[in-house]
């Protein structure tokens, strides 16, 4: 069951990260600020998301355009972990 939606920031160390795989920027413990505002009731299906750095767009894109829709990824995630109260899944669109 998903509680809500909200928008977080992985916050990932790009310089701490190999090119070519996900390395531990990616993996640090205890950083993924959201915001305040957790969204119930909608569908998911069709959300835009944007991302802005420096005033500059570098992700833009809708839920509809990921690879497997929001109900795929949870079935996903819910396979091979257990889910506690408070865990988030993240999803991103594709770079601009």
């Amino acid at each position: 069951m998903v509680l809500g939606y909200t928008i977080a920031n992985d916050v990932t160390a790009r310089t701490c990260r190999n090119p070519t795989a996900s390395g531990p920027g990616r993996r640090f413990r205890h950083v993924l600020p959201t915001r305040p505002v957790l969204v119930t009731g909608i569908d998911p299906s069709d959300l835009r998301l944007t991302t802005r750095l420096n005033g500059k767009t570098v992700q833009d894109g809708r839920t509809s355009q990921l690879i497997h829709d929001i109900p795929a990824i949870v079935a996903f995630v819910t396979a091979a972990f257990t889910l506690l109260p408070g865990d988030v899944i993240l999803t991103a669109p594709q770079a601009a």
